[in-house]
């Protein structure tokens, strides 16, 4: 899977050739206001749809280490959400009845995604254990407000923000 993404990693910048044909083709039959649009929109779509795809493929694998690193600590239940931003990702894992496990899962987790390379493109892990599957609304607004306290305290701005008068 890494060698797919790193491959559409490569042809999404065939959007500028794509781009270029486009206008040369629109150009010939329509004239200069239809082939700039056409082709800027063949570009950017292009682009776009490489980029969502290498973005898909990075949290499947995301979500493969993160599998085979639970599975090599023990059996047990548990979720696995990836929120994907910008060129990277937040992963957070949600065992059930596991509590005993969390150390070594957050460092076999830890230790697979350094094995794999994608440490530098997984921004937070977050890891938590609950009693039953119905808590995991009570446990995503936990962690979602957990992220925002880390956000903040990594900028240096402890209160949040504040409104300027």
């Amino acid at each position: 899977m890494e060698k797919t993404r790193k491959l559409i990693g490569i042809l999404k910048w065939l959007c500028f050739p794509l781009g270029a044909l486009m206008y040369y083709v629109t150009y010939t039959s329509f004239g200069v206001f239809a082939a700039v649009p056409l082709s800027v929109a063949a570009m950017l779509g292009f682009w776009f749809i490489m980029r969502t795809e290498q973005n898909s493929l990075m949290g499947r694998e995301i979500v493969s280490v993160i599998r085979d690193s639970i599975s090599g600590v023990a059996q047990m239940e548990y979720m696995v959400e990836i929120k994907k931003i910008r060129s990277g990702a937040i992963a957070r894992v949600y065992l059930i009845n596991a509590e005993e496990y969390m150390a070594k899962v957050k460092n076999g987790i830890s230790a697979g995604l350094e094995r794999s390379g994608l440490s530098g493109k997984v921004y937070a892990l977050q890891l938590t254990n609950m009693r039953s599957r119905s808590e995991l609304p009570a446990f995503q607004k936990l962690l979602n407000e957990q992220l925002i306290r880390q956000l903040w305290g990594s900028d240096g701005k402890k209160d949040g923000p504040k409104d300027k008068e």
